[in-house]
């Protein structure tokens, strides 16, 4: 099973440092990537339904989404959120931040 996790710093939400790890068998060990890092810190992260290589990490300062397991990841424009989820078609995602805001997101 291949899984995916991300983090970062949150008390530097922007910093790129190395925030995000892969495992290929089922969480045993972890691999750190260092190389094509997310934009900033990102607090979750989901395979987009319907898909196998297709992911979403959101965080208070952006988003990043990879059509490709998680090799490559192309910065989201727009606020960043604290959380989301996707409808049952894994088209279209929702995603909440600070002050109550709620956004609809359409994924290519």
């Amino acid at each position: 099973m291949h899984g995916v996790v991300v983090g970062g710093d949150y008390k530097k939400e922007g910093g790129a440092n190395p925030n995000l790890a892969v495992t290929s068998d089922g969480g045993r060990t972890w691999t750190l990537i260092r190389e094509h890092a997310l934009s900033g810190f990102r607090a979750v992260v989901a395979f987009a339904p319907g898909t196998s290589a297709s992911l979403i990490a959101v965080g208070p300062q952006g988003a990043d989404w990879s059509s490709d397991d998680g090799h490559t990841w192309t910065l989201i424009d727009g606020p960043g959120f604290h959380t989301f989820g996707f409808s049952k078609t894994g088209r279209v995602g929702w995603v909440a931040g600070g002050r109550g805001s709620l956004a609809r997101l359409d994924l290519p």
